[in-house]
């Protein structure tokens, strides 16, 4: 290859590389145009929202067309008509329902880890007839308020009745009026002991001495009464030690 064509084929190369950098100066300065007179309307119009009405990313083949203050589009005469009323479109319906909505109340579970008062919803039974069972006591208390809870304790050793049992009612009110209408009143022929228990700390102290044998489910001292006479235990333990029959009135 000669120097001669050496040369023409480099400056056949310059004026095609210079004519596509017209081009693409061409298409920049037609680009940089449009969006400086697309920035300056916007300018003129002093424009506070913006919505993209066509994205050519969804729609191929389509031009990126705005709307500005719901009025002005960055196209001339684009076939759309303006909006009145502009709103954010961020406002989604799925929260402007007015609808009312029933929503259960969390309740919080009374325990050794519970902070604050605790609402004195529990009422502590004793003294009961040993053929009461739950669906009585419940039958019995549902007239005062709703009843959560209801809990008749037996012996773990014999599995017999204690006649001490547990109550929680949904409500404070609830569990007032049980014991206001239902302490010492007759049920089944027993004369009933029925207290609030907030925390079940006196229905606890019954049971342990119910069940160490200390009292008879109707010889349990409640309210905190003097205890006039001696156990059974105790009893039978006198008439050991003395030899007499612990019916005997010597």
């Amino acid at each position: 290859m000669s120097f001669k064509e050496i040369k023409a084929g480099e400056k056949a190369k310059h004026t095609e590389d210079h004519g596509k950098k017209q081009s693409s100066s061409w298409i920049n300065g037609m680009e940089s145009s449009s969006q400086a007179s697309t920035s300056a309307e916007r300018k003129n119009h002093h424009c506070k929202s913006y919505k993209l009405i066509i994205d050519p990313a969804l729609k191929k083949g389509q031009h990126k067309l705005y709307r500005y203050d719901g009025q002005h589009f960055n196209i001339p005469n684009s076939g759309l008509a303006p909006v009145d009323c502009v709103r954010d479109p961020r406002i989604g319906r799925i929260w402007t329902k007015t609808k009312e909505l029933e929503l259960s109340v969390p309740k919080f579970k009374i325990d050794e880890f519970y902070v604050g008062p605790v609402p004195p919803k529990q009422v502590t039974f004793a003294k009961l007839n040993d053929n009461i069972r739950e669906n009585f006591l419940l039958d019995m208390c549902k007239k005062y308020g709703e009843v959560e809870e209801v809990e008749i304790l037996y012996n773990p050793k014999n599995k017999k009745h204690l006649g001490i049992a547990k109550v929680i009612f949904a409500t404070v009110k609830g569990a007032r009026e049980a014991v206001q209408h239902l302490h010492n009143t007759s049920v089944m022929g027993n004369i009933i002991h029925v207290e609030l228990d907030t925390k079940g700390e006196k229905r606890m102290h019954f049971y342990e001495l119910l069940v160490n044998g200390l009292y008879t489910p109707q010889t349990l001292p409640v309210d905190n009464e003097p205890d006039a006479s001696p156990t059974v235990n105790e009893t039978l333990q006198i008439a050991a030690t003395s030899n007499v029959p612990f019916w005997s009135n010597e």
